[in-house]
């Protein structure tokens, strides 16, 4: 049974093995610099499981800022400069804003409805404009009541419970898009749609990355079987499947059905809905990603702050004595406050530098056939 079964693997993955590493021969001339790798199977040995882009900037001091890969004959570059990546990404947006087929992720996962997944055409606009009109700086200050109630529910619980500073931090992000997106409001730490991100991003964040699934290096190995021996990736995306569903759905029926009612306050939903620009799914697809994207982004970024501060007490020393400067020490800074308080809005931008939340983007290589 067990020589069956290899036999048939074999019979799966040997010939796109084959027509990979023939099309690399024929399509790919001059190339950037990077590891040397191994026939066929390139250089998948190479890719870090953990953490990769700690390996790649180091790539750079080897390679270059332009490193190339490749995985099972498909191309790969990795950019570690920032000019580069604004002629190629930017300038260059017409044939590289896409994205590369995501097998696991988006067809197993169900993970198709993220825009940031989908290529770049026509449904994708439509995904971006309606995200944009609402989601825009010139619309922040309408949120600030918003932004103030949150954050004083925050400070109230560093002082209660600075140890659980985590779970804090994860609330007060998920209160925030929650209340913007659906008007839902989150009264506690264990509120369902907070935990509900974490567990749809658990599964997410271990399939993004190149080389992180057998089924993105080989696609046909999706209709295998859940129970197949060593289709582990079948079945672990079974699980993650309905946790990235509900995430996409189930507050955006919520919203819908007290939309219906009535009931629903001013929030994105309202809003997009109400305009009738675009198909119901659209919305509930945008409004999905700035739910999984903001509760995410925005507790790695205080949590990089507190970080910071810990290790520059000299810097949190500073920053306390402009705000004290200002404030006398009787109020709380606002937003008003902001072009007073230039060295705070430094040590914002430099977290970004210091720990960027997130460190990896992906394109396809077609710029290189």
């Amino acid at each position: 049974m067990l020589s069956w079964y290899i036999t048939f693997l074999a019979c799966l993955i040997l010939p796109s093995l084959l027509v990979g590493f023939i099309s690399k021969k024929r399509t790919y001339g001059r190339k950037p610099p990077g590891p040397r790798g191994w026939p066929l199977i390139g250089n998948i040995s190479d890719i870090p499981k953990k953490n990769p882009w700690y390996t790649y900037t180091n790539w750079r001091k080897t390679y270059g800022d332009i490193v190339y890969l490749e995985l099972f004959g498909k191309p790969t570059v990795i950019l570690n400069n920032l000019e580069d990546i604004h002629v190629l990404l930017d300038k260059r947006s017409a044939i590289t804003a896409s994205r590369p087929r995501m097998v696991m992720a988006n067809e197993l996962m169900s993970w198709d409805w993220d825009f940031a997944h989908m290529p770049h055409n026509d449904y994708w606009r439509q995904h971006r404009k309606v995200f944009h009109q609402y989601f825009q700086q010139r619309n922040i200050p309408q949120h600030f009541p918003v932004f103030r109630k949150a954050t004083s529910v925050l400070l109230n619980q560093l002082i209660k419970s600075p140890e659980q500073f985590r779970a804090h931090f994860r609330q007060f992000a998920g209160t925030v898009v929650l209340k913007l997106t659906y008007d839902h409001e989150v009264v506690g730490e264990d509120d369902y749609y907070v935990k509900l991100a974490d567990k749809a991003l658990e599964g997410l964040l271990q399939v993004v990355h190149v080389g992180a699934s057998p089924v993105d290096l080989f696609p046909i190995l999706k209709y295998l079987p859940a129970w197949t021996p060593g289709v582990q990736f079948k079945r672990e995306a079974q699980i993650y499947s309905k946790w990235a569903k509900d995430l996409r759905n189930v507050p955006f029926e919520r919203a819908k059905s007290e939309m219906a009612s009535g009931s629903l306050g001013v929030c994105f939903i309202s809003e997009s809905l109400n305009k009738g620009e675009v198909d119901d799914e659209i919305i509930g697809n945008a409004a999905a990603i700035a739910y999984l994207a903001g509760s995410d982004t925005t507790v790695s970024v205080i949590a990089a702050f507190v970080l910071a501060m810990i290790h520059f007490p000299e810097v949190q020393e500073r920053a306390q004595k402009e705000i004290d400067d200002l404030t006398g020490g009787l109020r709380l800074p606002d937003f008003d406050d902001q072009p007073l308080l230039p060295y705070i809005d430094a040590i914002i931008a430099e977290l970004f530098r210091w720990a960027t939340p997130t460190p990896l983007g992906s394109f396809p290589l077609s710029m290189f056939a």
